[in-house]
């Protein structure tokens, strides 16, 4: 049986802002995330890197480490499977279809 994964509204806006970044050719840094992040003026930076851990164990992004440690984040070809084709539904963390 396949693990689902619901995720939540502040995950699912995580993932909007990683996808729209990648759509413009970059990945997006992990300042700018906070920034841009509707309830960002009310979250800490430990509470951004917990939903960020979240959703790297389920392999939805990929964290990156640049100059000076700058964090990035992009969204891995899982997660372009899993949410850009199941728009709104639950998404399966089992990528293969099941028979």
């Amino acid at each position: 049986m396949a693990e689902t994964f619901a995720g939540t509204e502040k995950q699912h806006e995580i993932m909007s802002l990683v996808f729209a970044a990648a759509d413009g050719g970059r990945d997006i840094g992990f300042h700018e995330l906070k920034a841009c992040l509707s309830y960002g003026a009310g979250i800490t930076d430990q509470a951004l890197q917990y939903s960020l851990r979240y959703l790297d164990r389920h392999g939805l992004i990929a964290r990156k480490y640049g100059e000076r440690r700058k964090l990035t984040i992009a969204p891995t070809l899982l997660a372009y499977q899993m949410l850009r084709s199941n728009s709104g539904a639950a998404m399966d963390l089992d990528p293969v279809p099941s028979a």
